[in-house]
């Protein structure tokens, strides 16, 4: 019926009439900064998934995302927390950075798992350290895969070495 900043009015027959219900940006796309106005057109057949009546406040809300499958859960299904990964940081925040990695799957990276600038157009190389299907959520560490490369290395020199080293050989060392 309408396109708003907030989201799209959208007419749902009934059997004798119609009511209207509020599709909200964040339910239409999971891309994130997608708005309805970008995407839908006044008077466009859509198909949406009623989510919730609220007979006190007389609102219907919608969801057209919920009708498709979640890029994130696609994601899941081909990765796991600890895989290297890398994107290019689309956004800064003050508690981190969102990062696009492959397929236009947006994650998260903590300041505090940061071990580099982090500064839009940048690419980054992390590991996942966390996939949150149900929130359909990634988080991302660069500190993780750090101690990923570290422990690799250390494992490849003690396979290849008849002198078996630990980490705590190494902090010993350099206290020393």
């Amino acid at each position: 019926v309408s396109t708003t900043e907030f989201g799209a009015f959208v007419k749902i027959p009934t059997k004798s009439s119609f009511v209207e219900g509020l599709l909200h940006n964040e339910d239409a796309s999971w891309d994130r900064g997608k708005r309805c106005k970008d995407f839908l057109k006044v008077g466009e057949k859509i198909e949406v998934k009623l989510i919730k009546i609220d007979n006190k406040a007389g609102k219907i809300s919608l969801s057209l995302k919920e009708l498709q499958d979640s890029p994130i859960a696609d994601f899941a299904s081909k990765h796991k927390v600890g895989d290297k990964v890398t994107g290019s940081i689309k956004d800064v925040k003050d508690f981190g950075a969102f990062v696009e990695l492959v397929g236009g799957v947006e994650a998260l990276i903590r300041k505090e798992d940061a071990t580099d600038e982090l500064s839009v157009g940048a690419s980054i190389e992390a590991a996942i350290a966390d996939i949150d299907k149900s929130k359909a959520r990634i988080r991302l560490s660069q500190k993780k895969l750090r101690v990923q490369k570290e422990r690799e290395a250390l494992d490849k020199f003690n396979a290849a070495s008849d002198d078996k080293i630990t980490i705590g050989d190494i902090i010993k060392e350099q206290l020393n």
